[in-house]
């Protein structure tokens, strides 16, 4: 009975549609943690307003609308060149998706290379969503993380730790349950895939399902190279304001 429980497939089903619902819930919760901590000054209680780390530092209304303004000003330019970037990756996607469907249909199979792509689009808009959850989350609890650090270190931990677990688990879970549900939809087309006999049906689905990972990849990619280029570039900025605006010197703590 439990070998054809496994052979059925439904310990495949339940572990791949109840472990992403379940990090799916687990991140929400932690979002919710996180989201307690008010950094909008007018929406902030006054035992916000005063909770120091030491005697030198303090949390008043002007700190905390200075904190607040700079967090619009980095969440505001995070969405701008996310928009900005998907744009251009819009453009390789289409670009790249006619490339592997003309190759894979003239060297092998236009069936195959009309599902790869498929899987190539499905791994690119998995990538592109699990990268706009992690900046947002990211910049949802940079500005929260510091408050909390007014508090005490180990606070300011708890909160970055938990807005990455927010991030991981949401990540991992977009992964495994658009893999599998791709896998299944295949499957109606590749019907001898994991039967007797239907070695080369399996082949091709998961010769088809290759695209995922190379969407995955690509976007992946950009992200990388994109942010790196974005984040020294705001760093290159801030330092020649610092010096030609306002005369800081050189590695000047301020």
């Amino acid at each position: 009975m439990t070998n054809a429980f496994i052979e059925n497939g439904y310990v495949t089903l339940i572990l791949c549609l109840t472990c992403p619902l379940l990090a799916w819930i687990f991140s929400f919760v932690y979002y919710k943690h996180t989201a307690r901590i008010r950094i909008n000054p007018d929406e902030a209680d006054e035992n916000a307003m005063s909770r120091p780390i030491n005697d030198s530092t303090q949390t008043d209304r002007q700190t905390m609308q200075q904190m607040y303004a700079v967090y619009t000003l980095i969440y505001n330019g995070a969405q701008d060149f996310l928009f900005a970037e998907y744009r251009a990756i819009g453009v390789f996607i289409v670009c790249f998706s006619i490339f592997i469907l003309i190759v894979l249909g003239v060297s092998d199979s236009w069936v195959n290379a009309v599902f790869t792509v498929i899987a190539f689009v499905v791994g690119c808009l998995t990538s592109v969503l699990a990268g706009y959850v992690g900046m947002a989350i990211g910049c949802f609890a940079n500005a929260r993380t510091a408050l909390s650090a007014q508090t005490s270190l180990a606070d300011g931990f708890k909160t970055a730790f938990k807005a990455a677990v927010v991030m991981g688990f949401c990540l991992c879970a977009f992964g495994i349950f658009n893999l599998y549900v791709l896998i299944m939809l295949f499957r109606l087309y590749y019907s001898d895939a994991f039967t007797d006999g239907g070695e080369e049906s399996t082949a091709s689905l998961f010769e088809a399902i290759a695209g995922y990972g190379l969407g995955g990849s690509s976007v992946a990619l950009f992200g990388r190279v994109g942010g790196g280029i974005y984040t020294k570039a705001a760093d290159v900025g801030a330092d020649l304001v610092g010096k030609l605006e306002y005369g800081l010197d050189e590695d000047d703590v301020r």
